[in-house]
């Protein structure tokens, strides 16, 4: 058998561009709502573990010696929250919230009068300086409503973000933010597994996802065949990277580089197919081989 008849190829014919996008649009619609769901049942899974269970009490510890926080039976609330739905007169309430702020941001935050100058800049709905030396400077019964409202506002708005001054109050919420994440990244690699690897696996002629499946449409090499599996799966860690993992960490540029080689290249490559030499054909299952010799022998040329 001579080369020429060894090396024999077949004509492919390139999908549309909206059969392309509508196929990638699909299977990153199951994706992502794998992805979601997933990360639910992932999360609280991952709270249990030491990191988190150790940086959360030692959050919530932290928020209750503030003052801004209290326990509301198995949870921390505001002290604004909590005041609120006692049965107390108006100006109790104004006077317990005050209380709170004042031990938070003189004894907990330190430092520079925050509390004074944000009551210097409080103003009454008519203009007039709601406090003078840090002392309620309006003593009518009609400003009652407005302090109260002013004394809530600072607990539940401003006085939270100089929480942000504690350092064992920003390691634990780092750690707490990682687990998160890792619940995250958990997910989205558990879905992309099962959409991106395990259904290319089952029609593993091709290497169809199921958008693909739908849309009657294949992934070939340069020669017109199915990747080996050693090819499939470096080209869909490295999709998996720059598609997903890290495509809002480089700004979308992977997309914008993908949607731009798919609009303006006759081939109609994504990124990742451009770098592996891999193409999406339409056609008939019939007609996708998995090996030259495979494609020779139904061909009829040896």
């Amino acid at each position: 058998m001579d080369e020429a008849r060894s090396q024999i190829t077949i004509e492919r014919e390139s999908p549309t561009r909206f059969r392309l996008f509508s196929s990638h649009f699909f299977d990153f619609l199951l994706f992502a709502l794998l992805g979601v769901l997933l990360s639910f049942a992932f999360t609280p899974l991952l709270r249990m573990s030491p990191l988190a269970v150790e940086s959360s009490a030692k959050r919530d510890e932290i928020l209750l010696s503030s003052h801004l926080y209290q326990k509301e039976g198995e949870a921390l609330s505001n002290i604004a929250e909590i005041t609120d739905k006692l049965s107390i007169p108006m100006n109790d309430k104004s006077s317990r919230i005050d209380g709170a702020l004042t031990y938070f941001f003189n004894d907990f935050v330190k430092g520079e009068d925050h509390y004074g100058k944000i009551k210097a800049a409080a103003k009454s709905k008519d203009g007039q300086n709601m406090f003078k030396d840090g002392i309620r400077s309006l003593a009518n019964a009609d400003y009652d409503v407005e302090y109260l409202s002013f004394y809530k506002d600072v607990a539940l708005n401003k006085a939270p973000g100089y929480l942000s001054t504690n350092n064992g109050y920003n390691e634990a919420r780092r750690n707490l933010i990682i687990v998160q994440t890792s619940a995250i990244v958990v997910a989205l690699t558990v879905s992309y597994l099962f959409f991106y690897v395990a259904f290319p696996l089952v029609f593993h002629k091709g290497k169809q996802t199921i958008g693909m499946k739908l849309n009657h449409m294949y992934l070939l090499n340069v020669k017109g065949i199915s990747p080996t599996w050693g090819r499939y799966l470096l080209f869909a860690f490295v999709r998996y990277l720059l598609m997903f993992l890290l495509a809002v960490p480089l700004l979308l540029v992977p997309y914008f580089v993908s949607i731009t080689l798919i609009a303006v290249r006759e081939e109609r490559q994504s990124l990742v197919e451009f770098i592996f030499g891999l193409y999406e054909v339409h056609g008939k299952q019939d007609e996708i081989f998995e090996s030259q010799d495979e494609l020779l022998r139904k061909t009829g040329t040896r």
